[in-house]
């Protein structure tokens, strides 16, 4: 709990400071919304490896299929690429967003073929 509250903290101060610089008129003031941003996404990856750790712990107990393993790939990409899409439209760089969107969901359909081939596989041999 005290992790979220120390990022909305930061969250709230970086909007503010960009609310006030950009009040008195200074140019850069998008500059400060962006670095608390950045800021924020430098937390979370640093977050990030404790939940990777513990995931890679609980894939390679005995019993996980290989269909939560992909599932948790799944929602990994999903996550990363929300982020960086959040990011890139936040400093304005929509094409750049879209890109990686675009980039996010051809990752989760290599990440989800096999399962569709093996559903295809077993189809087949029913037939």
């Amino acid at each position: 709990m005290s992790g979220i509250m120390g990022a909305c903290g930061a969250a709230l101060i970086g909007a503010f400071l960009s609310f006030l610089l950009s009040a008195m008129g200074f140019r850069g003031a998008r500059l400060a919304s962006v670095g608390a941003a950045l800021a924020l996404f430098i937390y979370a990856s640093d977050r990030l490896g404790e939940i990777l750790s513990e995931l890679d712990w609980i894939m390679s107990s005995p019993g996980v299929s290989e269909a939560a393993s992909g599932a948790l790939r799944i929602i990994g990409i999903g996550y990363v690429s929300g982020i960086c899409y959040d990011v890139c439209m936040e400093m304005g760089e929509r094409s750049v967003a879209s890109a990686v969107l675009t980039v996010g969901r051809i990752e989760i359909l290599l990440a989800i073929s096999p399962a569709i081939t093996g559903i295809l596989d077993m189809a087949v041999d029913m037939f």
